[in-house]
């Protein structure tokens, strides 16, 4: 559940926003003793640097302390010790929740603590002065800027009666329909936020007065109903969520999956900007060439053998099955091949595709973690499913192994036949040629069945393996 946490909602008697008095020997003295700051071993640290301007920010504060906010939303002491050191890690510093370019970020949030005198979360953002010209103005002469952050929690609990949701929608009664009241017995109503993972912060260019009938108004002549959480808030500011929290949702194997696309991203940025020897003579000894023919790829699809043209439940079981066998044998069915295996289904034909998908492969995985990253690391059938496929397929791998096989024995041999005479060349150029909509497609479908390959228990934590997948994109026959 991802939430919108202003601080202009919290009580905590202080400027939200200030400049960090700074001098060419460090940090003023005076300023800390006034702000009751705690960074002190982090603020002594800091000194001047050139278009640079340092804020210090007033996060949250504990609900022991505190209270909940305004839209009843509760922090735990021992939550905001545990988790302030996320703002850091998140590092940028935005306006107005824009978030999802990292260039437009106006900061970078370097420091932060949790006060336990004064029980809040405490940051040290530093500012661009080009970037951030409005806040540093409006700060320099004595305004307070309003902030609000980007959290995301798996469930909130009710104060009341400690029921766990989800989401709004699973509210109990009294979340639903009490928020922030105060109970005859003297409890308030407001819902518990464990283990928050704080991604974004943003100055949003508000007064830290009372402002939050006036943002509901203008959420209600939007959404043609009052916003009466901090999740709508969310929604409404358009807030964007990065995919390494939006992942956190999914199952652990969507977690190992979108963690290899990321590294398989970073190797291709390393593999376009130096390319060793050794890389080379890899990329040249990867399987390229068409293995299979017509017979065997029906096969292995299902096609026939009482199945039809291999679609429907059962054949969808069957190439689980064909594929789970492949990745057990270390084999990665050449792009050729797999077109040829694809194209029986998506309707396509695959001889008229297989040149333009294959220059279509350079950088395919950092296109898949920038347009879907969640997709790609979903379930697919190209993960496996346990049990034996059909009669014969078997043989069919063991044919393939020797040119499509992906462990040591195989890789090692076909390297040293390319120092002796290299069969293939390098792609020719890095930039992919993906101006066809159904060629990037045909080319993130193979880059999704690479990417089930290594996530297979049979593959996997093989940095050797993985570094060869990333290298076999730049690779044509």
């Amino acid at each position: 559940m991802i939430k919108l946490i202003r601080t202009s909602d919290h009580d905590l008697d202080a400027p939200t926003m200030q400049l960090v008095d700074i001098h060419s020997r460090g940090v003023d003295s005076g300023w800390l003793q006034k702000t009751a700051a705690v960074l002190t071993s982090e603020i002594a640290g800091l000194r001047p640097s050139a278009g640079k301007t340092y804020a210090h920010v007033l996060a949250l504060g504990a609900t022991e302390k505190f209270g909940p906010n305004r839209n009843g939303d509760g922090f735990k002491r021992a939550d905001c010790k545990a988790c302030h050191h996320r703002f850091v890690k998140s590092g940028r510093f935005h306006k107005n929740h824009d978030n999802k370019d990292p260039a437009k970020a106006v900061g970078k949030i370097i420091h932060s603590a949790y006060n336990e005198p004064m029980d809040r979360v405490e940051l040290i953002v530093e500012l661009d002065n080009l970037k951030a010209a409005g806040a540093v103005q409006k700060l320099a002469s004595g305004k307070d800027l309003s902030v609000s952050m980007g959290c995301r929690v798996a469930f909130d609990t009710c104060s009341i009666c400690g029921h766990r949701a989800p989401s709004p929608k699973e509210y109990c009664d009294h979340a639903k329909l009490a928020m922030t009241q105060i109970l005859e017995d003297g409890r308030q109503v407001y819902v518990d936020n464990p283990n928050p993972d704080f991604f974004e912060c943003s100055e949003v260019g508000r007064g830290a007065d009372r402002i939050g009938l006036c943002f509901r108004k203008v959420a209600s002549d939007h959404y043609d109903h009052e916003v009466k959480n901090s999740v709508e808030l969310a929604k409404v500011a358009g807030l964007y969520v990065p995919a390494h929290i939006a992942v956190m949702d999914a199952d652990i194997h969507t977690q190992r999956k979108f963690a290899l696309l990321r590294k398989l991203s970073e190797m291709e940025k390393e593999i376009e900007t130096n390319l060793t020897p050794m890389d080379t003579t890899a990329i040249q000894s990867m399987p390229s060439k068409r293995q299979l023919n017509t017979c065997d790829i029906n096969k292995m699809m299902g096609r026939g053998n009482g199945m039809g043209p291999g679609k429907g439940p059962e054949a969808g079981r069957h190439m689980g099955r064909t594929m789970n066998a492949l990745h057990e044998a270390k084999v990665l069915v050449p792009l050729r091949d797999f077109l040829q295996m694809m194209g029986g289904i998506g309707g396509f034909d695959a001889d008229d595709v297989e040149d333009d998908v294959e220059h279509a492969m350079p950088g395919i995985f950092g296109r898949m973690l920038k347009h879907e990253p969640m997709e790609t690391a979903g379930n697919s059938v190209f993960d496996g499913e346990p049990g034996n496929p059909l009669a014969g397929v078997g043989d069919i791998i063991n044919k393939m192994l020797p040119e499509a096989g992906m462990g040591m024995p195989q890789l090692q041999r076909r390297i040293t036949i390319t120092v002796i005479k290299p069969k293939s060349k390098l792609a020719s150029a890095m930039t992919p040629r993906i101006d066809d909509p159904l060629i990037d497609g045909l080319a993130r479908l193979y880059g999704t069945y690479k990417l089930s390959f290594l996530s297979h228990p049979a593959n996997q934590d093989d940095s050797v393996l993985t570094r060869t997948i990333a290298l076999q994109s730049y690779s044509e026959a």
